[in-house]
């Protein structure tokens, strides 16, 4: 059957949108390749544990923010929140602690404690940034003297939560994207309970109450053209055509939309050239399990361990980047927890509290790197429910 708007693809993006159009009377269908919806924030299990695959932190959900305004359109409650009070703490290469709290004078305070050498220029920066939201050149790159010497302590507790919440650095940075990472804790970040996948349940069942559909498990090929070359609508992995008579929304990444949707063939030269031209920032995600007792000696849920940043860029085979991101990581956990000292690095430590299931049965060291390397190469496994490379997801933004 036709449909007046078709949605490829089910992340927050896609649902969103489908959401917001069904509930204004439009005829929707969002075709998604994986089940259930959510796309890569969706929650998944493994030996028993159970992950949220992102920092768990997100904005927008103040009173007034986007939410209130999405959720008010739609017939579905939106999911529980709580506002995070002190969101996370930044680790220092020194073993000091920097909490990032969402009340602003004590946060200038814990500057001027952490920073001794350049507190006041520190309170100063993040004065800036809160005043240059109301003013133009939000675009212009941060270029202040503070940054000048890349090493100090600062600039990599600054580095350290720009690379992970806005995938940039300094150099490249603007006020804007600086604002928007640095400035959200007091402006308010909030936990949302279940996790992201909650938020895509709710928007899910708005589709559906609204008379929209969604087909999960269910990957679209390419655009569907018609006899004057204009899209129609999307053929599927099934051999089936979905004819769409007023719009398609693609909810891909912009490589995908160009080279797979749209195809190459018909992708104009000049975006086809920016694309080529064009990078995108990745990383591997490691999901760990902690024993109780380790845990509860944390004094926050969330860590971001910065470091020298030259080994954000190690060089070597993708085997060799995985053995040392291991290593890092062995090395952040063990860094955290009180014990060894730590490499450089650059990273972020999640404790996941959403499982409450008894811990799986301990493998011997012979079986763990090769159980491990298993769960990886798995292909009757979902992409998404396995360990390793998985897309990483900015929640500030």
């Amino acid at each position: 059957m036709p449909y007046e708007v078709i949605v490829v693809g089910g992340g927050l993006g896609g649902l969103t949108t489908a959401a917001l159009l069904s509930a204004r009377g439009l005829n929707v269908c969002v075709f998604e390749r994986a089940s259930p919806a959510g796309g890569c924030v969706t929650n998944f299990e493994f030996q028993g544990y159970k992950f949220e695959p992102t920092a768990g932190l997100y904005s927008g959900w103040e009173p007034g923010g986007i939410y209130d305004r999405i959720f008010s359109e739609l017939t579905v409650a939106p999911p529980e929140v709580r506002r995070a009070s002190s969101p996370y703490t930044v680790r220092m290469p020194d073993r000091t602690n920097v909490v990032i709290v969402d009340n602003t004078e004590q946060f200038e305070c814990s500057l001027r404690q952490s920073f001794p050498e350049c507190g006041e220029k520190a309170v100063s920066f993040y004065r800036q940034l809160a005043d240059a939201v109301d003013q133009d050149g939000l675009l212009q790159q941060i270029t202040p003297e503070l940054f000048t010497d890349r090493t100090s302590r600062f600039c990599l507790f600054v580095e350290a939560q720009l690379q992970m919440f806005a995938q940039t650095s300094i150099q490249e940075c603007t006020w804007s994207a600086a604002a928007a990472v640095l400035l959200a804790p007091q402006r308010g970040v909030f936990e949302i309970a279940g996790g992201a996948e909650s938020l895509a349940a709710s928007l899910s069942q708005a589709i559906r109450n609204a008379g929209g559909t969604i087909r999960l498990d269910t990957p679209v090929l390419r655009l569907a053209y018609g006899a004057d070359e204009s899209p129609v609508g999307v053929d599927l992995l099934t051999g089936e055509r979905a004819v769409a008579t007023r719009a398609i929304i693609s909810n891909l990444t912009i490589w995908d939309t160009y080279g797979k949707l749209i195809g190459l063939r018909r992708t104009p030269s000049n975006i086809a050239s920016d694309l080529r031209a064009r990078q995108s920032w990745g990383a591997y995600l490691l999901f760990l399990a902690l024993d109780q007792s380790v845990s509860s000696r944390l004094s926050s849920d969330r860590f971001l361990a910065a470091g020298d940043l030259n080994s954000m860029y190690a060089s070597g085979s993708r085997s060799t980047k995985t053995t040392k991101s291991l290593s890092r990581w062995t090395n952040i956990i063990s860094n955290i927890s009180g014990a060894n000292s730590m490499r450089p690095c650059l990273n972020l430590v999640t404790v996941s509290r959403l499982s409450k299931r008894p811990p799986p049965k301990p493998i011997t060291k012979e079986r763990d790197a090769s159980s491990a390397w298993w769960a990886i190469q798995r292909e009757d496994l979902p992409r998404q429910k396995t360990i390793g490379s998985r897309p990483f997801t900015p929640t500030f933004l």
